[in-house]
Formats: C-alpha cells, sequence, structure tokens
C-alpha cells in the first residue's frame, strides 16, 4: 500500500478495535524482515495508532533480529523476541518500561531450537520472566498431521506449560 493507503487503514482499525479493552498494537510481527519498510515509516505507524486511540492501549513492536528503538515516546512496552532471561534487569533499567518477553521460545516439538520446549521447561520461562519483573507469552508449536500450527492458524492447543506451573496452596 501506499502511504496515504497505510495511514487510512490503521485509522479505520484503530476506530473499530479501540473499544476493546483486551487490545495491544504491534505494527508487525518481526517488522526488521520487512525491508521495504524504513523505520520512518514505522514510527508514522505508531504515531498514527497513539494519536487515534483514545484509550491509550499499549503499544510494541516484534522483532526478528533488530531491535526497534524502544525508548520511542509512542513505544509503551518492549516486545521482545527472546529467550535471554539474564539480561532482563538490564532491559528494564535502561528501556523504564514493561518488558514482555514476546516469543521467547515455544512448547512443542518442531525440531527446531525455539520450539521443542516440554512443558516444565516452557513453565520455567514463565517463572523466570515473572521473578524477574517482567512478561511472558506462551505458545506452541506441536506438529500437526494438517500443518497447523496453533501460533498461525489458532485452533486447539494441546500443550501442558499452564498445567506445570505450581498450583498455590489454598
Amino acid at each position: 500500500m501506499d502511504a496515504e493507503d497505510h495511514d487510512r487503514y490503521l485509522h479505520y482499525a484503530v476506530a473499530r478495535l479501540a473499544a476493546f479493552r483486551n487490545v495491544w498494537w504491534s505494527p508487525a510481527n518481526e517488522f526488521d524482515i520487512m525491508e521495504i519498510k524504513k523505520d520512518a515509516e514505522w514510527d508514522r505507524f505508531f504515531q498514527i495508532v497513539q494519536a487515534a486511540d483514545p484509550y491509550g492501549h499499549l503499544r510494541g513492536i516484534h522483532n526478528c533480529v533488530r531491535w526497534y528503538d524502544h525508548m520511542k515516546p509512542w513505544v509503551a512496552h518492549c516486545s521482545i523476541q527472546s529467550s535471554d532471561f539474564a539480561s532482563m534487569q538490564q532491559w528494564r533499567e535502561q528501556y523504564c518500561k514493561p518488558i514482555l518477553f514476546d516469543e521467547c521460545r515455544y512448547e512443542g516439538n518442531v525440531p527446531r531450537e525455539w520450539g521443542y520446549l516440554k512443558a516444565p521447561e516452557m513453565a520455567r520461562c514463565f517463572w523466570l520472566g515473572t521473578m524477574g519483573g517482567c512478561y511472558v507469552g506462551h505458545a506452541e508449536t506441536y506438529l500437526h498431521p494438517e500443518e497447523i500450527l496453533w501460533w498461525s492458524k489458532g485452533g486447539v492447543l494441546h500443550g501442558k506449560a499452564p498445567l506445570a506451573l505450581p498450583s498455590p496452596s489454598r
């Protein structure tokens, strides 16, 4: 889309979705691999969403390799694709914004480093993030006979990570 169409679409999306309280804005998944878009364009998208959202929902952007500049005032939280829990405190102090480990790894059986955690290991990621004062997102990548991965197509979750978390005593 050209810039005018992008802007019109963003205004439309914000007008349609901002009334829902469970919304947070992320202009892209892995923004840094969309080489046709430059940082100035991502900045413009953020600014449009920030100005058009009367409720001030959270705003962050998901990376692949290179991080967006989380220090920019329109970024409400750091959405980080990483499992580097050892750097949590440094990032919290550096950015003074909530840190979301968005895609720290996946519970599943995909034969890639990021996609084969067992439930207790995934639960451990949640505890590490939570105890470090951060947030952790979860998804799963169990291979399916019809090539359906939950994180890309939705459907039924098969993972057991939530059951691996310790229950609070009653």
